[in-house]
């Protein structure tokens, strides 16, 4: 699937124009320079294996919902960088270590939809792809606005913490050993 047109400006800027472009991104752009003293790690859409009790994630619940052989409606217009847990344990851990403040992105370093998210689970779960159907944010009518565009550059956490994340495609292929 094609990135949206504004996706390699933004990959490469060192702080996303998705901060003022969330519902609450004003209070986060303030929170960003009041907290110039201080190292910040930003995430999103986290996922690995929930342990018993805990609420899942987008994985695991494409995983359990494609095992049960039940469908599942996606939508295929916001674009995410999922993060595996362990990746983002490492980035915080990189960045206790560092003394450099600021802003970092600790997040994964691929760009996708939740659709293709949901793809590939499928795909590297062996599971049944035709079960997942693609719809727009408007069709899905979530009853919290979601951005359309909320990827994270990881060139400030890689550059200067040495982070190097790994493709949602390579954790799923170690999934049973994770």
């Amino acid at each position: 699937m094609r990135e949206p047109d504004s996706y390699i400006q933004k990959k490469y800027s060192p702080l996303l124009s998705t901060i003022t472009d969330s519902p609450n991104g004003k209070e986060k752009e303030k929170v960003a320079d009041i907290c110039s003293n201080y190292a910040i790690a930003r995430v999103e859409i986290v996922y690995g294996k929930a342990l018993p009790g805990q609420h899942g994630n987008i994985v695991q619940l494409v995983m359990n919902r494609l095992k049960a052989g039940q469908e599942i409606r996606v939508v295929s217009d916001q674009w995410r960088t999922p993060t595996f847990v362990g990746d983002l344990s490492d980035g915080i851990q990189r960045l206790i270590e560092n003394t450099t403040n600021g802003i970092f992105h600790i997040c994964g370093d691929e760009c996708l939809t939740i659709a293709e998210i949901a793809y590939q689970v499928a795909d590297y779960m062996k599971l049944n792809r035709t079960l997942i159907h693609p719809v727009t944010t408007e069709e899905m009518q979530e009853s919290t606005p979601r951005p359309r565009f909320s990827g994270m550059s990881i060139e400030k956490a890689r550059t200067i913490l040495g982070y190097n994340p790994r493709k949602l495609k390579e954790v799923l292929l170690d999934w049973n050993s994770i």
